[in-house]
């Protein structure tokens, strides 16, 4: 998605970290101070450990699990430690409640600081997937009750135009699922406007 977005030659493997902060380095991404550059690293982090593989749970974050368990506790990650006995629900919630917390906090609508950084687009790719129409789909947002995920998802869909043509391109690698013991590649759709209600503020 970096390469997109600063034209960058090199290709971009979601797991090659290294990778990926060096080209968001070059292109002014990383964080505007040292201070800036360490908070994203530290959110970055935070983001592959709920989303992508946590160290004790294994893959915490079952999007099927979402769709069940409205009446479960919803947990923020802070509240859980590697000895609790957590339903799938709960590990995936607590990754969307804690980066809907944290986008609660920022007055820029980004994670870190006022400008768009590599974390803000490793969580919008995430949320993409999240809301197609084989996982989620459309008014996600609504049904979680997490408004400010569906928000930021929408607006930089919206602001950024690279994203667009990003997922529109043979240069994305497609989503691939298992069934009946073969790969199947799954196209994207287009973000339709989420269902997000108004904020109580």
């Amino acid at each position: 998605m970096l390469r997109s977005l600063v034209g960058s030659e090199m290709c971009i493997r979601d797991r090659s970290n290294a990778i990926v902060r060096y080209i968001a380095d070059k292109a002014g991404m990383a964080g505007g101070t040292a201070k800036e550059r360490a908070r994203v690293d530290g959110v970055y982090e935070t983001l592959r450990d709920l989303f992508v593989s946590h160290g004790v749970w294994g893959k915490a974050f079952d999007v099927q699990a979402l769709q069940h368990g409205e009446n479960q506790e919803r947990l923020h990650f802070r509240h859980t430690s590697n000895r609790g006995n957590y339903t799938p629900f709960q590990k995936a919630f607590s990754a969307l409640q804690t980066f809907e917390e944290l986008l609660a906090g920022s007055s820029s609508g980004y994670l870190v600081g006022s400008n768009l950084t590599y974390v803000d687009l490793a969580l919008w790719q995430k949320l993409h997937e999240m809301g197609q129409p084989d996982m989620l789909g459309e008014g996600w947002a609504d049904r979680l009750r997490v408004p400010r995920l569906g928000a930021f998802c929408s607006r930089l869909y919206q602001e950024k135009q690279e994203l667009a043509s990003f997922v529109g391109s043979g240069r994305r690698m497609p989503r691939i699922k298992r069934i009946d013991n073969d790969y199947v590649y799954f196209e994207d759709m287009p973000i339709p406007e989420p269902s997000v209600p108004k904020l109580e503020l």
